[in-house]
């Protein structure tokens, strides 16, 4: 999954097995990425994440599990067993949540300017099209993803939304 990445970026060593097993690798202008024993792109650390270059020189776990970075022009810590994330403007999520959930492995935010998914390569939240208007709240129905909305009641399937209730039907 992360081959493309790691085609299209200069690895600069040493990259990093964690304590945990997963792997850490440093780019030399893309920040580094956190990949699990399979290869699966998990975490990608670079500006637009928090980081104060995306130049990653040199990688280094701590006793608590806190990753330190060595970046062209300073250092990072990040804590990567963390049980939260931190999501800001640099993760394109423009608005307040209203409501948030996870559903089939996705993150979803509904916000007053609509409903949104998080793209876990790139950490930064996409618009779903089809639920641009203010969204409320989501719940699961019969493995269905729905989201009342000004529109009325959605149904969200990955990244589409369709309207399955008009707003002067409910």
């Amino acid at each position: 999954e992360a081959a493309g990445f790691l085609k299209e970026n200069n690895l600069y060593l040493p990259g990093l097995i964690l304590k945990d097993g997963r792997i850490l690798l440093n780019t030399f202008d893309r920040g580094a990425v956190i990949l699990d024993r399979k290869g699966r792109l998990l975490q990608k650390l670079d500006q637009t994440s928090g980081l104060l270059t995306s130049a990653v020189q040199f990688a280094y776990e701590d006793h608590s599990g806190a990753l330190w970075l060595g970046l062209s022009h300073g250092l990072s810590r990040i804590e990567v067993a963390a049980p939260f994330t931190f999501f800001d403007g640099r993760s394109k999520l423009i608005d307040y949540p209203n409501s948030i959930i996870r559903h089939q492995g996705r993150l979803y935010a509904g916000t007053n300017t609509g409903v949104y998914c998080l793209d876990p390569p790139t950490q930064t939240f996409q618009v779903i099209p089809g639920a641009r208007n203010q969204s409320f709240s989501f719940t699961v129905a019969s493995g269905q993803l729905l989201v009342t909305t000004n529109d009325g009641i959605q149904r969200i399937e990955g990244k589409q939304a369709t309207t399955v209730i008009p707003s002067g039907k409910i």
